[in-house]
């Protein structure tokens, strides 16, 4: 008999709830959130088990991992899409919640994230440690939607913003200016050349997805790109606000000034 199993993770206790292949419950009980004891308890209670998920969350990674040291074979679920099956029920409560990751754990119907490593997670840490560390980089993050790793690129790429005369010149180097096309009385104005550093010019374009769809804070910038989006589309928007960015991030570096909300 398949049996499958789901763990609703808290700080201190984890809820486990084990159902059978038709859905019914075999056993749901509580332990301490520690990879040992809930490997532990599930070969007590959930001997052979086939799968066993957990939501992402703080304690996903450290969780996951350690289960998987111990040949547990636990899945990491997106914690959103798992929201809208857990919702059905009228009221929530740590036992329901189990009891329905548990019904997903049988189903199949979720949607299964990857966690990355424990070397990952420290070479990252490390990262936002250095690029905090760095004055230059620490000032480029003052702009909305520059993280450490697209401050970090942008500097890296640069290195010396005197080159550049105008801000404009970074966009353009960044492979981000439009193709031109001009002969006698034609002139057209095509699609971004991409001929230049495709490092930056990524980091630029992920800088201005993070400026107009996560960015809580309003500024001019995107609210002009917001209005870019609705007239002409949320990719051509984020290409000019790319651009915006190269020319903002340079005349910040320029400057020494770090970015003013308006």
């Amino acid at each position: 008999m398949k049996i499958f199993a789901a763990l609703d993770v808290g700080d201190k206790a984890t809820h486990i709830c084990v159902l059978d292949g038709e859905g019914a419950v075999v056993w749901r009980g509580v332990c301490a959130t520690d990879p040992e004891v809930v490997a532990s308890t599930l070969e007590r209670h959930a001997a052979g088990v086939e799968r066993v998920v957990l939501e992402t969350g703080p304690l996903s990674a450290f969780l996951y991992h350690g289960l998987i040291e111990r040949e547990v074979p636990v899945v990491c679920i997106c914690a959103r899409h798992a929201k809208g099956a857990l919702s059905v029920r009228v009221n929530k409560s740590d036992v329901h919640d189990a009891e329905g990751l548990a019904q997903l754990a049988r189903t199949g119907w979720f949607k299964a994230v990857h966690i990355k490593g424990s070397a990952t997670h420290l070479d990252r840490a490390q990262l936002k440690v250095r690029a905090a560390a760095d004055p230059v980089v620490a000032l480029l993050m003052t702009t909305p939607g520059t993280g450490p790793i697209i401050a970090l690129t942008f500097k890296s790429s640069i290195e010396d913003p005197t080159r550049f005369e105008r801000g404009e010149d970074v966009g353009a180097f960044a492979g981000l200016a439009p193709r031109r096309s001009q002969s006698g009385e034609r002139d057209v104005h095509g699609r971004i050349s991409k001929a230049g550093d495709p490092m930056l010019r990524s980091a630029l374009y992920e800088a201005a997805n993070n400026l107009l769809c996560r960015v809580k804070r309003p500024c001019h910038l995107q609210t002009w790109g917001k209005a870019l989006v609705a007239t002409k589309g949320a990719k051509r928007a984020r290409v000019a606000v790319a651009r915006k960015l190269a020319v903002l991030l340079h005349r910040l570096w320029i400057s020494g000034n770090s970015f003013q909300w308006a």
